[in-house]
């Protein structure tokens, strides 16, 4: 039985998530944390360190004013950690990759098959195409988005900047 551990347990991804193991046999969420202590089927605390709960594993579906206190509790457990959220700025994305090399993290910009194999198709665009042509990444979102560009915008422009020889420019319009 996998043991989890969910921060943002109450956002629209930590619901989900929620949903997604409670219909599991082989994992359950043992805690979780999140501004909103909102009663679940598990404590819900407003920090990591108040978690007493035995974990093999971190979810994050939070906020970036998180990561540095997650990527400690992730260290100094040796916990392996999840990290699915989204707007970090270079200096959080340095501390991810200097925790990677103490504890074992997965971080991604989005967690969507759909999103991923998009990647990859456009990889492969920018090797058939080459410098013939330009590229240009355009997103629309609700209101209630909170970072942009967005995880998945910048997600793509990394796997698109792999290909090509010359930097881009990453611009928010």
């Amino acid at each position: 039985m996998t043991r989890i551990i969910l921060c943002g347990a109450n956002g629209k991804m930590g619901k989900v998530i929620q949903s997604v193991v409670s219909a599991r046999e082989n994992c359950r969420i043992v805690a979780g944390v999140d501004f909103n202590t909102e009663s679940t089927s598990f404590p819900v605390y407003k920090s990591l360190a108040e978690i007493t709960e035995e974990a093999d594993v971190i979810i994050d579906f939070s906020n970036p004013a998180l990561l540095e206190s997650l990527l400690d509790y992730s260290v100094n457990k040796n916990l392996p950690v999840v990290i699915a959220t989204t707007g970090y700025d270079e200096n959080q994305k340095k501390m991810i990759e200097k925790a990677s090399q103490n504890a074992p993290v997965f971080f991604t910009y989005n967690m969507s098959i759909g999103i991923n194999l998009l990647a990859n198709l456009a990889k492969k665009a920018v090797s058939v195409l080459g410098d013939d042509f330009d590229i240009e990444i355009v997103e629309k979102h609700h209101n209630q988005k909170i970072d942009a560009p967005s995880g998945t915008a910048l997600m793509l422009a990394d796997a698109i900047c792999e290909e090509i020889e010359k930097p881009m420019n990453y611009e928010q319009l």
